[in-house]
């Protein structure tokens, strides 16, 4: 017997054989796919539970290589994109510094079910309080790559100042606070949560810091995420104070590699690239929100190099948008900037949202592909609606034309999270009231004379 069959759909398998099966079925026992075929190969006595995904995508789960699930509720909806104030260490991150964990809980909730409903089955995010985050990713039923950030400047003095405020202080605690969240944390919620280190960015961190990051996560065999070239400000000043590019500042404090992965690369150059290359660190590209700013990065020329590259959303967090962003960046790079790289096909932007994402996390064996002996971490994308009809190449189709909303299943780690767009695993409707509670409270004490909404009480309790 089976635990769980999922029969009838068109199965996409992004393994090496890049299979597609019309009528294709999927079979799941515990945590782990145990069979990928057609449905006429299986016998559907023999299975516990039946899904039929007649008319749908079988895919794996989207991985999104970088988000921060808390922040893209305050800082990038509605208010937060239009609000005074803006710049990273002027809103960004100075609002996200003080947030008490319930309402840090909440504001994750909401990413998170987002994330959930929009097809990512495994998400890696790092943000202040990721103890919080991580509680969210386990009541959602979510697989993450989680981190607390680690820094070594004062956000809010910095603000106030103008330019950098480094404090030794900071360094030792929020590295503390890093520490104890993957002691807390790595290898909870049934294996699903794994945890990183995530030191913030080059102009954050001091070469003494960044030694202690690498001597800690070398000790404990993990990953390092930070972001990178993500600025004009971050290269300047990274070039003021360290006589070096970010890439190579990163380079010469051992930190790039294998186990590394950085996040945007907006501001690199050919020379930073091949550092990049050289030294095999993988790319986490976010091409909706450069876009919204008026930037791509040079995803392409990452390709070419040699380097692997996932997509991340950055909080955004509609995937399939995301791949047809990602597409659209190479064609407005050959046209602003004399490039001449084809397009990448759909196929190709959907692998980076899964097994090519699995890679850059380091997470290759356990998913991003459909494959016996993976974790059963499985997405249904319902094809019969109006803006995907008619439909000959159905990945094609997808990755032009759908969105997040047309995902209508989702199973992570064997487990039915999302059936038919009704998410199991929480209360959505009082989750996303207490998510829109504690945006308007950030809000409110950012920007205490603006125009805010209506004052609310925070409910208590996690």
């Amino acid at each position: 017997m089976v635990d769980l069959l999922i029969v009838g759909g068109t199965v996409v398998s992004l393994d090496n054989k890049k299979r597609r099966l019309k009528e294709g079925a999927i079979s799941i026992e515990g945590n782990r796919i145990t069979g990928v075929g057609k449905a006429t190969e299986f016998n559907k006595k023999n299975a516990d539970r039946i899904i039929e995904a007649r008319g749908g995508l079988i895919l794996p789960g989207f991985i999104d290589t970088h988000t921060h699930l808390q922040s893209s509720v305050t800082n990038l909806r509605g208010y937060g994109l239009e609000a005074p104030g803006g710049g990273l260490y002027k809103r960004l991150m100075v609002i996200r510094v003080d947030v008490p964990d319930q309402e840090r809980y909440d504001l994750a909730m909401g990413g998170g079910l987002t994330s959930l409903r929009f097809g990512s089955t495994t998400i890696a995010d790092w943000d202040f309080g990721e103890n919080m985050v991580a509680r969210a990713v386990e009541d959602l039923g979510l697989r993450g790559l989680l981190s607390e950030y680690s820094y070594g400047i004062d956000f809010h003095k910095t603000r106030d100042a103008g330019h950098h405020i480094f404090s030794r202080d900071e360094e030792e605690r929020t590295l503390e606070l890093a520490l104890k969240f993957v002691d807390e944390w790595h290898g909870r919620a049934e294996g699903r949560i794994k945890c990183s280190l995530g030191p913030h960015a080059p102009d954050t961190c001091s070469p003494e810091f960044l030694s202690k990051v690498r001597e800690e996560a070398e000790r404990r065999s993990m990953m390092i995420n930070i972001h990178l070239a993500q600025t004009d400000d971050e290269i300047r000043y990274v070039k003021e104070l360290r006589g070096k590019t970010p890439t190579e500042y990163l380079r010469d404090e051992g930190i790039l590699g294998e186990r590394t992965f950085v996040a945007h690369c907006t501001r690199i150059d050919e020379e930073g690239i091949g550092i990049l290359a050289k030294t095999k660190t993988n790319i986490s590209i976010c091409p909706h929100n450069y876009a919204r700013r008026g930037e791509t990065t040079a995803m392409m020329k990452f390709i070419e190099a040699g380097c692997t590259v996932g997509l991340g959303t950055d909080g955004g967090p509609d995937m399939i948008r995301f791949m047809e962003a990602a597409r659209m960046a190479v064609a407005f790079r050959n046209k602003l900037f004399r490039e001449a790289y084809q397009s990448p096909s759909a196929q190709r932007v959907l692998e980076l949202a899964t097994i090519d994402a699995a890679k850059v996390l380091g997470m290759e064996k356990e998913v991003g592909s459909l494959e016996v002996g993976k974790k059963a971490d499985v997405i249904i994308v319902d094809m019969k609606r109006p803006h995907l009809t008619p439909n000959v190449d159905p990945v094609a189709n997808m990755v032009y034309y759908g969105n997040g909303n047309d995902v209508r299943t989702v199973v992570i780690d064997g487990k039915i999270v999302m059936e038919d767009w009704e998410v199991k695993t929480i209360d959505e409707e009082t989750a996303l009231e207490r998510t829109q509670l504690a945006a308007e409270n950030a809000w409110t004490r950012f920007y205490p004379n603006s125009p805010k909404p209506d004052k609310h009480e925070h409910p208590g309790g996690i």
